[in-house]
């Protein structure tokens, strides 16, 4: 019997998104649009945040997607904390990412030798940042985190999965001009004749 999973049709979580297509056809996941994010597993019992819901469709397969060892299992947990607490965080965003970078620098994967729950959480959250969309522009993301991210973007299941997402467009910091030196036309004036005058100081 296939699971009924509901996903936010304006922001839909792309984790979620990528669990259930990597688990095709070992789990029968029946994908639909909706107003929020919830999987039914029972009349009583529903899963509503992506992370839960990731988590209770990848114990249900054996393919290693949440590891293949206890070990693991405990890595692609730290990797899912991660995702959504400094990698998500503006303030945090630059530190996590050099975190990420040095972790990736001898890695294809983040947790053992095949795809697995951590480098969806991860890439996910990755995908939704305008901020990481403008490191990319800018060839600024750190050569091993944009390595992970390109060759995990060219997989079959990425692809398809990023066809459905809403488009991140890259917005550089704007940048302000200076007004210093800038001087502007005077109706009626000549040339060495404008007198600037001040208000005098208060005095108390």
């Amino acid at each position: 019997m296939a699971l009924k999973l509901t996903v936010n049709s304006v922001n839909p979580p792309a984790v979620v998104l990528l669990t259930a297509e990597y688990l095709k056809p070992s789990v029968q996941v029946d994908v639909e649009l909706g107003q929020r994010n919830v999987l039914k597993v029972s009349p009583s019992t529903s899963f509503t945040t992506p992370v839960s819901i990731c988590r209770y469709l990848a114990r249900l397969a054996s393919n290693g997607l949440y590891g293949n060892s206890t070990l693991e299992s405990t890595e692609v947990d730290h990797w899912l904390d991660f995702s959504t607490g400094r990698l998500a965080s503006n303030v945090e965003f630059e530190d996590a990412l050099s975190y990420l970078d040095r972790i990736l620098s001898l890695k294809t994967y983040l947790v053992g030798n095949n795809q697995s729950l951590a480098d969806f959480a991860v890439w996910a959250t990755l995908k939704g940042s305008t901020v990481w969309s403008e490191k990319l522009r800018s060839k600024k993301g750190g050569t091993n985190v944009t390595r992970w991210y390109r060759f995990l973007e060219s997989q079959d299941n990425f692809q398809k999965v990023s066809s459905q997402l809403p488009k991140i467009e890259a917005q550089p910091q704007s940048s302000k001009k200076d007004d210093v030196g800038k001087f502007f036309e005077l109706p009626g004036a000549e040339m060495g004749k404008v007198v600037t005058r001040f208000p005098p100081e208060a005095s108390g």
